[in-house]
């Protein structure tokens, strides 16, 4: 949690591993989401590399629970 100008803000941290382990990050930050009684919440990825393709369909709010949860990425690998 991060309260910043007035407003308290969700995040969830996590490595990304495999599409399955997403899926259950996506939840776990949704029930985060809810316990903490805000209405969005930001799963933030680490990964060593993303390309667009899968950023762009990785990325996609997930609204299924009434919490509204935002994956970013953070790559930590370098470019080429």
């Amino acid at each position: 949690m991060i309260r910043y100008a007035g407003q308290l803000f969700g995040l969830e941290l996590k490595s990304f591993a495999n599409q399955r382990e997403y899926r259950k990050a996506l939840n776990q930050a949704a029930k985060y989401g809810k316990h903490l009684g805000v209405l969005e919440i930001w799963l933030v990825l680490f990964i060593e590399a993303v390309d667009d393709k899968n950023r762009q369909r990785f990325e996609a709010d997930y609204t299924e629970t009434g919490v509204i949860v935002h994956p970013v990425f953070v790559q930590t690998g370098k470019d080429n």
